[in-house]
């Protein structure tokens, strides 16, 4: 049998544990890439511990039904369902960020009513310290 030995790994990103920037920029690229496939499409803060993730296509919405009105926006059902699956990314962004230390980071999300895209989101992040 030939066995094809697997890739290395790539190189850790290098992350300042104690630099809530270095931790949410990890978040963005190299978390975001390895579990939805994508970098986040936005990153924007105030520098004093709000952080906002904009996400423009975000693949667990891009199934959701939608009306056929124009633009296309949630039904009331779809909106219940969208509020369930952000539970999933929000906690994620919870756990990342405990893992570092933060864990008193309160973490929200909502959905970007852009009028032109029903799979867009930010995920809104307080870093208290």
């Amino acid at each position: 049998e030939n066995i094809t030995p697997l890739p290395p790994p790539p190189p850790l990103p290098s992350i300042d544990p104690g630099n809530s920037l270095s931790i949410v920029k990890y978040l963005c690229k190299d978390l975001w890439v390895g579990v939805f496939g994508k970098q986040i499409d936005k990153l924007q803060t105030n520098h004093r511990g709000v952080f906002v993730l904009k996400d423009y296509s975000f693949t667990l919405l891009k199934r959701l039904p939608t009306t056929s009105t124009t633009p296309p926006t949630l039904t009331d059902a779809s909106r219940i369902q969208a509020i369930r699956i952000l539970a999933y990314p929000c906690g994620l962004i919870r756990g990342a960020l405990s893992s570092f230390g933060f864990g008193n980071s309160v973490v929200s999300c909502d959905f970007l009513n852009d009028g032109r895209n029903v799979e867009s989101t930010s995920f809104n992040i307080r870093i208290q310290s």
